[in-house]
């Protein structure tokens, strides 16, 4: 069998509710690309519900496990597994009550649309409902528990309606810019020039007629402004006068691969099999490319935004980060509090194509609320989603390949020159806020 998921509880996991719809929760999050959808298939088929009695809660660290980032196109690999499993592990429980409950052995029992039944006599069944209670299942995810036969499957592998679809395309309220809560202020960032800017000073008098409509915040080299109506922000950012010292220039645009090649590096070795070189020298046809990609952005479709939220004992940060766990690490770091303080709520963003400028806004955010005591919402312009979201890194790849007479590969040789790729925040330091 599949090892088990973890946390190895079940009740992390799924919940049978009173009025026999089920809540399963999963820290993976949805992106855009339909695992709200697919995952509750996975539920559904495993337990033998119906597929609009699942309720599927995702990427909140109060109440979903910690499943790390949601990444690389691989949830349903893992995630789903882990789902699985879970269900599964539900199943056997339920059949084990409905076994006591009915006084038949599980293998007279059947399952169909949330109700358990004596195969032979249908009339005695009992509802999921009634067998739990409301109460809790209290017992470990065991990776024991026998899976559904895939010949057996009715929901998986049919086209479904995507669930978050909807109210997207009808322009209800579905992504992060769209969160408001009760008391939230607006907030905007003052970026530095560029990387490695030092800032010497702010001129608050240059605000004008804004000052009693906005608030200046100064936390290091982090500059913000804080104001109850969004445009009042948004003015007193683009009039506020700061003075930067420039950090170190970078290699210009004409040197960028030379640089990147010249660079202190940390060589790792993936694959090294047999003798290269005279394999090479050997092959009658030779092949040498030499390919370049620059940096870029992501370019989501629209910028990146974040809300958070302070009170005495709780932090809550509604974000579109790829990693609510690794972010409440981060942002736990940054203000100086234990990890279970913060809760990370994620809400869908705009895209999510690599490593974006949500988990910055959301950093960004708790730092004006900490400040000003209110809930305060922040929302890049487009240039400064363009200018400071963390861009695709630059490579050069160099690529030497042999060929033997009948043109088969008889030797490759394949190296590249990247900075590093998995940079996303799970130290305080890696937050921009914390580098300003």
């Amino acid at each position: 069998m599949t090892a088990a998921p973890t946390p190895p509880q079940l009740d992390d996991w799924l919940t049978i509710e009173p009025d026999g719809s089920l809540t399963a929760y999963s820290g993976k999050v949805e992106l855009g690309t339909g695992v709200r959808t697919a995952l509750a298939q996975i539920v559904a088929e495993e337990l033998d519900v119906p597929f609009e009695r699942v309720r599927l809660v995702m990427g909140d660290t109060a109440r979903t496990p910690d499943e790390g980032y949601t990444a690389g196109s691989m949830t349903l690999q893992s995630g789903g597994g882990a789902l699985r499993q879970a269900a599964a592990e539900a199943r056997q429980a339920l059949l084990e009550r409905a076994s006591e409950r009915l006084d038949a052995h599980g293998s007279e029992l059947v399952i169909r649309a949330g109700v358990v039944s004596v195969a032979r006599r249908p009339e005695r069944s009992v509802t999921f409902a009634q067998l739990m209670g409301g109460q809790k299942f209290q017992r470990p995810v065991t990776g024991h528990a026998p899976l559904k036969s895939v010949a057996d499957y009715q929901e998986v592998g049919t086209s479904r309606a995507r669930i978050d679809l909807p109210l997207k395309v009808t322009g209800h309220p579905s992504f992060i810019q769209d969160v408001r809560v009760p008391g939230m202020l607006h907030g905007r960032v003052v970026p530095p020039p560029g990387p490695g800017a030092e800032l010497m000073a702010v001129d608050e008098a240059s605000l004008g007629d804004l000052s009693g409509l906005a608030q200046l915040v100064v936390r290091g080299g982090f500059v913000g402004i804080v104001a109850q109506r969004e445009e009042h922000a948004v003015r007193a950012a683009e009039r506020l006068r700061v003075q930067w010292r420039p950090g170190p220039a970078g290699a210009p645009q004409a040197e960028l691969y030379t640089a990147l090649r010249a660079q202190p590096a940390q060589p790792q070795v993936l694959v090294d099999t047999g003798q290269v070189d005279a394999a090479l020298a050997r092959a009658p046809k030779q092949i040498h490319a030499v390919y370049y990609q620059p940096y870029h952005a992501h370019a989501s479709l629209g910028p990146a935004c974040a809300v958070a939220a302070v009170s005495d004992d709780t932090v809550t940060v509604w974000s579109s980060t790829q990693g609510p766990y690794p972010l409440r690490g981060a942002l736990a770091e940054l203000l100086g509090v234990p990890a279970e303080h913060i809760h990370v709520v994620h809400v869908e963003g705009p895209g999510g194509y690599g490593q974006n400028g949500s988990d910055d806004a959301a950093a960004m955010a708790l730092l004006l609320a900490q400040a000003v005591g209110r809930p305060v919402r922040v929302q890049w312009s487009r240039a400064t989603d363009f200018a400071w979201e963390p861009k695709a890194a630059a490579m050069v790849i160099e690529v030497r390949a042999g060929l033997d007479p009948d043109d088969r590969v008889a030797a490759w040789d394949y190296g590249a020159w990247s900075p590093t790729h998995t940079a996303r925040p799970r130290r305080a330091d890696q937050l921009q806020a914390a580098q300003w």
